[in-house]
């Protein structure tokens, strides 16, 4: 889909924490309209007052089904796990992948995106890419293997990119740099870390630009 062509098309947008909520802005700027399902209210008045259509609900549950329209041109799944416990990411990652699943029985979206996660690659060491094997991976990383799994499987939508995102940073978010600037200490005790982030904006922009990506390309995972 051309650019100039997502004028008028219904995104629906599951989890709108810091990606989303951002991805919805920048979405209505091309012309979309934008549902937007999430659980915490202070988020939910904020984005209605923006103008989009908000939906109050988890993600694993499927009552949220009979409000969110069916067979819309777009959908992205970029929800967080409240808590980083493996029942947490249970629970909004396979469990809310599983209950969209089971939404797009209703009419599937023409184009599924998910935000997954580095995390994926494990204990990989070196260079890695699109083809470095997923494995070795502690529980909470298994489930987000899982959860793109459920993805590939083409269930949700026959037409889906699977990003594997990096750690977000960009305004209100520069926790490592408050660190630096405070001095804290403990920074000094790992000097050979390596740390992989991507601006939420840059995430928000690889997601549109699957938006308008060309129909042959194929559904792929990409870094």
């Amino acid at each position: 889909m051309k650019a100039d062509e997502l004028s008028g098309q219904d995104l629906v947008i599951f989890g709108c924490g810091y990606l989303g909520s951002r991805l919805g802005e920048l979405a209505r700027a091309e012309g979309l309209r934008v549902h937007a399902l999430t659980r915490n209210p202070a988020t939910a008045d904020r984005l209605r007052n923006k103008g989009f259509s908000v939906y109050r609900g988890t993600l694993e549950d499927d009552a949220w089904h009979g409000s969110i329209p069916a067979s819309p041109a777009l959908a992205v799944n970029c929800v967080g796990s409240p808590d980083r416990t493996e029942d947490g990411y249970r629970r909004s990652y396979l469990g809310g992948m599983g209950s969209i699943a089971r939404w797009a029985r209703r009419g599937p979206p023409g184009l599924f995106v998910y935000t997954s996660s580095t995390g994926v690659y494990g204990s990989a060491t070196g260079a890695v890419d699109e083809e470095t094997p997923v494995r070795d991976l502690s529980p909470r990383n298994q489930i987000l293997a899982l959860t793109e799994q459920r993805v590939a499987e083409g269930t949700i939508s026959s037409r889906w990119f699977v990003l594997r995102l990096t750690g977000l940073y960009g305004p209100g978010r520069h926790r490592l740099l408050d660190r630096v600037r405070a001095g804290d200490p403990a920074l000094d005790a790992e000097p050979d870390r390596r740390l992989n982030t991507i601006h939420r904006d840059d995430a928000c922009a690889a997601i549109l630009a699957c938006f308008w990506t060309d129909p042959t390309v194929p559904s792929q995972v990409l870094n």
